[in-house]
Order: C-alpha cells, then structure tokens, then sequence
C-alpha cells in the first residue's frame, strides 16, 4: 500500500486543549536514502486552523465535562470525524493542494479525557475522538489516529509527543546563546504548556552518560486564561489576544502563590495533564477567593495568566538536568503570540537565573516550521513513522518501557495513496 519512497506527503491534524479548532498541516517528508534509521526533513507545503462553529464547540466542552453520556461520546465521536475529514479538504481547496497528492493523513483527534491517577501520577487511560474511518471516507486518504495509546499501554503518559519532533529537528548548536553545552527548552504553550530539554548532539556524543531528552508537561498553557477571559467577558470573548486585559490588571500574589501550591507542580517527571485537573471547577475557586479579596476581573486574568508563567520558570528550576547552562528558551502554541505571557516569561527567567535567558519563537530559530505549525505538523511525521514501522516515542519523556511504534492505520476504500515520489 505504501511505497518506500524517498519523499511522502503527509498530511497532520489536531485539536488541541483549547478546543478552538482543527489544525491541519500538510508535508512533505523526505530522506536522504533508503538508509535505516535516516533522518527525515519537514517540507511545509500547506497549514491553516478551521475553526470550530459556536455549536460545535459547545457540543466539545460538554464532551469535556465529563457529564457527557456514552450515546454522547459515540456521536461526538463520528461528528468531529466528519469534521476533521472537511477541515482537510477545506485546507487542500484553499491552498490549491490537490487531495490525491496526499499519500497519508496523521490524525490526533481531540482528547476528551486524560486519566491521571491523582495519588501516584500514572496515567491509567486516554481517550481521543474523531473517527479515522469516517475521515478517511470523506477525505479518500488513508489514516494513521490513535497515537497515545501505544505508549500509555507500555506505561507511559503517551505525552508529550512533541518531544519525537524536537529530538529530531531541534538540538542546538554545541555553543548555544554563548553557553557552551548550552541547554534549549522547547516551550509549547497550547492548552496546557509542555517542554523538552535538548542538549546539542555534541555534547551527547560526548557524555558517556549519555543524558536522555526530558520532556514533560508544566501545567496550564491558555486552557485557564480562555477560561477566564470567557467568563470575565460573559462569553464575548473566548480568548486574551495579545494578553491585552493581563496587561491592565494586577497579579494577586497571594492568590498566585496559592495556586502553585497545587501538587502538580512539585511532581517529578514523566508527567501530564490537562483539563480533567485544571478544570473549570479548579478556576472558579481561585476566581470566587480573588473577587473575595478583591481583584477584579482584569486581577484574576492577570494572575492566571502568570500562573501559565510561573509555572514553567518554576518546572526549568526544579527539573531542568542543567538548569545552571539553560541558554535559550523557544516558544511555540497559541502562547506564543500573547505579549503579556512572552514578556514576563523573559523577565522571571532573568531574574530566577540571574542572567539572560533569551526567549524566542519557533521560526527564529528554524526557517520552514512557524510556532503555529509545530503540533500539526508532528503528526504528519508520526503517522510517517508509523508506516515506516520507526517508534514514535521518547521513553525517557513520556516514562514508557520502551520505544513504540505508535499509531493505528486505517485504509481508505478505495484508497489515494500515491504510487510515485511526489516530484
């Protein structure tokens, strides 16, 4: 079904924490040689977010609740199927691609639920929505979907997956910021933020300890801030562009310290979350102790937005292997474009290291793949790896047993997949 070509085109897709809609980034993988084990390289050939419309958004954040029936979940299931299959054909129209030129489609679906056991940490369960059948019937391309479960099942968090894509594209150089052996944080600041920690791969050829690549997740990203922003806006707004009304209020430093009291932040890694701890119930009690002393509604967006802030200086502190040679920080997601969020994560890292750590954006430091980009874009190489039959884990970030091939493939009938490298 699938020719061991030297160049694939392969199409990503995800939804992420913040529920804003699909994104769906088309690639081109390519390698060098037929070589086992060869490096590919990530070609962007197209990428857009489709939002969701007010209803299907509504219909995801009751998935989200956890109060959705069964019947619920299993239609959910089959509409945002039929939604991610549209939203790559609307990609392909848009951008002029033709949808028989895809010879794969890596979907993430949608995490509904994320199952963290909260007294030892273990991740017990995971579920993802967005059927691959119905996409591959809308769309005619084969799929691969299911990409966490592989790696729960060997004893893993089955995240953060993105530590696959920065293990592969990412290490700095061997003298990074003028540090030498310098360590590069890879921020992703989605719904909830995650980071893995690179050293070049000098530096690892050189340890005789060899260092594995530690990723985990930090805590909040947006998912607290949208939360807030909606019901500081009553639902006019569903985000903070910019930070703009972080900027006008003034962080409640006791309530913020309160909130990092949280036992999430002080467990080692591997670890994960989401939405099932950071939940809705979880901010209306710090909003309801904020208006209590005070604050007001432009206070408590401030102080959750610095929560998002504090909690990743905090994670490089406590976690990262060479805190003291952490030289630059790069920052992908959503968060990246709110200005209240990237400033003051600049200056709590000055601070707290007592230097300067740069913080930058994705495409500063890599010219094809933007900060927008990046998690769509990762599962278009995870579902490569899969057919490939290449593991799509880091064991050492997510705490599985071992590498995984990760991903279930569903055909499609009749199925698009190219026979030719693409030219």
């Amino acid at each position: 079904m699938f020719p061991n070509v030297a160049r694939m085109r392969v199409a990503g897709m995800m939804s992420g924490t913040s529920g804003d809609g699909i994104d769906v980034c088309i690639v081109d993988i390519t390698t060098r040689s037929d070589t086992e084990g060869q490096k590919p390289s990530l070609d962007i050939v197209a990428f857009d977010t489709v939002p969701y419309t007010k209803e299907d958004r509504e219909c995801l954040f009751h998935l989200f609740s956890g109060k959705a029936s069964v019947r619920d979940i299993c239609q959910g299931n089959f509409r945002f199927g039929r939604l991610f299959g549209e939203a790559l054909l609307r990609v392909c129209d848009n951008s002029g691609t033709d949808v028989s030129s895809i010879d794969l489609v890596g979907s993430h679906g949608q995490t509904i639920w994320h199952d963290i056991d909260s007294t030892t940490g273990v991740c017990t369960s995971t579920l993802q929505i967005g059927e691959s059948a119905v996409i591959a019937e809308v769309t005619g391309c084969n799929v691969v979907s299911d990409f966490r479960v592989g790696d729960i099942a060997a004893g893993g968090h089955g995240a953060p997956l993105t530590s696959t894509l920065d293990h592969l594209l990412y290490h700095p150089p061997s003298r990074l910021s003028g540090v030498e052996g310098g360590v590069r944080a890879l921020q992703n600041i989605g719904g909830i933020g995650n980071v893995t920690f690179l050293l070049s791969e000098e530096t690892l050829d050189d340890n005789s300890s060899k260092e594995p690549v530690l990723a985990f997740d930090t805590g909040p990203g947006n998912v607290l801030i949208d939360w807030c922003i909606s019901k500081a806006s009553n639902g006019t707004q569903t985000y903070d562009k910019d930070g703009t009304s972080a900027s006008t209020g003034t962080v409640s430093t006791e309530l913020l310290d309160e909130m990092m009291l949280d036992p999430f932040f002080s467990r080692e890694p591997p670890k994960t979350t989401g939405r099932e701890l950071f939940s809705p119930s979880w901010a209306q009690r710090f909003w309801d102790k904020g208006l209590k002393i005070g604050c007001s509604h432009n206070d408590l967006v401030a102080t959750f937005s610095m929560l998002t802030v504090t909690s990743i200086v905090h994670a490089y502190e406590k976690f990262c292997p060479r805190a003291h040679l952490l030289a630059e920080v790069v920052t992908s997601g959503g968060g990246a474009h709110n200005d209240f969020l990237m400033s003051n994560l600049q200056r709590m890292l000055n601070e707290r290291m007592g230097r300067v750590v740069p913080v930058r954006v994705l495409q500063d430091i890599c010219v094809g793949i933007n900060a927008d980009e990046k998690e769509a874009a990762l599962f278009a190489l995870l579902a490569w790896l899969h057919i490939h039959r290449r593991p799509g884990n880091v064991p050492s970030s997510t705490g599985a047993i071992g590498s995984r091939v990760l991903g279930k493939l569903t055909p499609a009938f009749p199925p698009r997949a190219r026979t030719t490298v693409i030219q």
